[in-house]
């Protein structure tokens, strides 16, 4: 089974992935998450979600309207749809900064903000793609 987006066929690593069935998932767990008062969880999730979000995001767009047709238009972004290799490295990504960060608290002698990271990350490791 693999684990990151290397280990993935190249065909499979370019196709467009779900994010919205993934995201729904994802949002169904806050949910219960946050009925649980599971702050870690809570965190980590809504970190995951914003993550996937700004894959989609596509840079440097521009447009000539001045004036947003709604109040949201002001802020948001066209999207596109991110292809499986760049949702598996993000979510990989998550994973391992909080492994770093806990790394270096360790280095500095803070236990308990390196275990805080490595909950975090268990919890973010549990929502790797394959």
């Amino acid at each position: 089974m693999p684990t990151d987006a290397t280990d993935v066929s190249e065909d499979a690593a370019n196709t467009p992935f779900d994010v919205e069935s993934h995201r729904e998932s994802m949002r169904l767990a806050l949910r219960d998450a946050m009925r649980a008062r599971d702050d870690v969880r809570v965190r980590v999730l809504r970190a995951l979600m914003h993550a996937l979000d700004n894959l989609g995001v596509l840079a440097d767009v521009h447009t000539d309207d001045p004036l947003p047709k709604s109040p949201s238009a002001a802020t948001e972004r066209p999207r596109r749809i991110p292809i499986f290799a760049e949702v598996a490295a993000r979510l990989r990504a998550e994973v391992d900064e909080r492994e770093a960060a806990a790394r270096t608290y360790d280095d500095v002698e803070r236990a308990d903000a390196a275990a805080r990271l490595r909950a975090e990350a268990a919890v973010a490791r549990e929502w790797l793609i394959d």
